[in-house]
């Protein structure tokens, strides 16, 4: 049951939060987006989840300080404008990288046709961590063939492979 949290104002546009406490919720939560809300994680959350991106829209995901170990696969398109995906104080954490899309917690990397494209992410005060079978096989953030940027700001790995994996185009 995805729970609605009442509006709230934020420079001058309305805001809705929606809680989710499984990846069963962030997954609707994901597919039914409006413009303006805020997904938050009510807890440590486990399982992939597809994130398509949706024209002039920013999603929100917030972890509040929560782990995720599974993987955000980002269906990108290069007829979207200004999409933007943004993860917000997220601990990404895994002990084992084989289960996520090209070993990676944040992922567009497919090599044909416009779902490889993901526009724009911001990855903001999240951590990364694998151990155990994972370390050194996992990736943060994998991308293929950007329209728009990835920004990464105040985040970190700790046992991975690597934070960031880009291939051409974008910033």
């Amino acid at each position: 049951v995805l729970l609605n949290m009442p509006e709230f104002t934020y420079a001058g546009v309305a805001q809705s939060v929606i809680s989710v406490t499984n990846a069963a919720e962030l997954q609707a939560a994901v597919d039914n987006y409006a413009a303006g809300q805020t997904i938050i994680f009510e807890n440590d959350i486990k399982g992939n989840v597809t994130v398509p991106e949706i024209a002039n829209t920013t999603i929100t995901l917030d972890g509040r300080g929560c782990k995720y170990d599974g993987c955000f696969h980002i269906v990108g398109g290069s007829t979207y404008a200004d999409a933007t995906t943004v993860f917000s104080n997220i601990n990404f954490e895994t002990t084992d990288a084989s289960g996520f899309a090209g070993d990676a917690f944040i992922y567009c990397n497919e090599q044909n046709g416009n779902t490889r494209y993901p526009d724009n992410v911001t990855i903001q005060d999240c951590t990364f961590t694998a151990t155990d079978a994972a370390v050194e096989a996992a990736v943060g953030a994998k991308f293929r063939s950007l329209n728009g940027n990835v920004i990464v700001e105040n985040s970190s790995a700790e046992g991975m492979h690597s934070l960031l994996q880009l291939l051409s185009g974008g910033e």
